[in-house]
């Protein structure tokens, strides 16, 4: 008798498989982040490696059905804008990486290329099938690594320091909370954030706390927005969360050992911890080149090897703008401005996964302001997380296509998109 299975099962398993190995990557890689235990063993660029290799069978899989059956509704622009403006990349470190041998810049590639992959992945995943119990398990245990991986470094990195640590890698949860907060159960999304609010405080990195709480609060107004809900209703929902975020802010500031909230009111003091300085520094660099070097960049993180500091450019678009040049930053911008557009479409068209993507765009936006989200290990996760949601979105949109008018639709999908 010959086992049969219904379409997709197996590579759903697979992709639980997948995120499996994101967790264990995650765990992996967060040494590697912290900027404030020097405990990395660089494990992280063999577990990105790693985990592109890993997807390769699972697209493929996926782009054969594809064939077979092709969307009624195409993917959206913005995924293969970010797969060219990845690939630029990736050919740029290996033009101008003269020390490592073939293994290395293979290696070296898949680091980069897993962050395309990784869209691709989950934005197919979401778009064929229904997000089971197992897949938000796998999740669970993906913020169950992150929060044990964190613990153990602010163990170590507050034995090593006088006061509290200001641990970077206190960002990874929230990367992923905006898929956490897609259950229908109201257990696991309270305790995601509040998951989530813990880590980011206790680490006392002002810029997560803000990211946190602004994104918190573009997710309530766009659910409020796209619900339907009336004037009133969605008026108590934004005092409320106003409230809730006052009361820890008070909370937080009649707390002796904890200052964050005396270091947001000093940012303006102390230039973002010296972030002004460092980003004068990389635009003084980005000009001090020749014509060639301006256009095609330097090179995977070249920005720190010229800084006086020794220290990223703490800022995505100065970053990639030295690293990988005019080009560089022209395709990184049509691929992030074709993101937001995607983002804004679902607002309007008031789909029930635009706040999440709102809230994922919030963060996204000021992460890479004060930071590099690009270069390191958590762009994964915020592919991950984009990828979802964009897969529920278009899958929500297919299944609300009337037939008889179902050409009409999809033209006009493409012509927005």
């Amino acid at each position: 008798m010959r086992l049969t299975f219904p379409q997709h099962v197996l590579s759903n398993l697979y992709f639980i498989g997948i995120l499996i190995v994101l967790a264990g990557s995650s765990y992996l890689a967060m040494p590697d982040l912290d900027n404030k235990t020097d405990v990395g063993s660089g494990l992280s660029f063999i577990a990105m490696a790693g985990l592109a290799a890993v997807q390769i069978p699972f697209l493929l899989y996926t782009f054969a059905n594809r064939l077979k059956t092709p969307y009624t509704i195409p993917k959206p622009r913005f995924i293969t804008f970010y797969a060219i403006y990845f690939c630029w990349m990736t050919a740029v470190c290996i033009l101008t990486d003269d020390f490592r041998n073939i293994i290395g810049l293979t290696v070296l590639s898949l680091t980069i290329l897993v962050f395309p992959l990784m869209l691709s992945s989950s934005y197919y995943r979401a778009r064929n099938g229904e997000l089971n119990k197992l897949f938000f398990l796998a999740v669970l245990f993906m913020m169950a690594c992150i929060v044990l991986q964190y613990v153990r470094l602010y163990s170590i990195a507050n034995q090593l320091g006088d006061e509290k640590s200001h641990i970077a890698v206190s960002y990874f949860p929230l990367f992923i909370l905006p898929v956490l907060l897609l259950p229908s159960s109201k257990f696991v999304r309270y305790l995601s954030i509040l998951i989530t609010t813990i880590v980011i405080i206790s680490s006392i990195k002002r810029g997560g706390l803000i990211a946190l709480g602004a994104s918190l609060l573009v997710y309530v107004i766009i659910k409020q927005i796209v619900s339907g809900e009336s004037k009133i209703k969605q008026l108590v929902a934004l005092i409320s969360v106003a409230l809730v975020m006052s009361g820890v802010l008070y909370y937080l500031q009649k707390q002796e050992d904890n200052n964050v909230v005396e270091r947001m009111y000093n940012i303006t003091d102390d230039g973002g911890s010296g972030r002004d300085v460092l980003w004068e520094d990389t635009y003084r660099n980005i000009h001090n080149r020749d014509a060639l070097s301006r256009a095609i960049g330097n090179g995977y993180r070249s920005a720190q090897k010229v800084s006086k500091f020794h220290l990223p450019a703490h800022n995505d678009v100065l970053e990639i703008w030295y690293d990988f040049g005019g080009i560089g930053i022209i395709l990184y911008a049509i691929a992030f401005f074709s993101l937001l557009r995607y983002t804004i479409r679902l607002i309007k068209r008031k789909s029930r996964y635009a706040p999440h993507l709102a809230m994922t765009m919030t963060f996204y936006i000021f992460l890479s302001m004060i930071s590099i989200v690009v270069l390191y290990f958590w762009m994964v996760l915020l592919m991950f997380t984009t990828g979802i949601i964009a897969g529920l979105a278009d899958s929500e949109m297919e299944e609300n296509i009337p037939k008889p008018h179902s050409n009409n639709l999809t033209h006009e999908y493409i012509l927005h998109n």
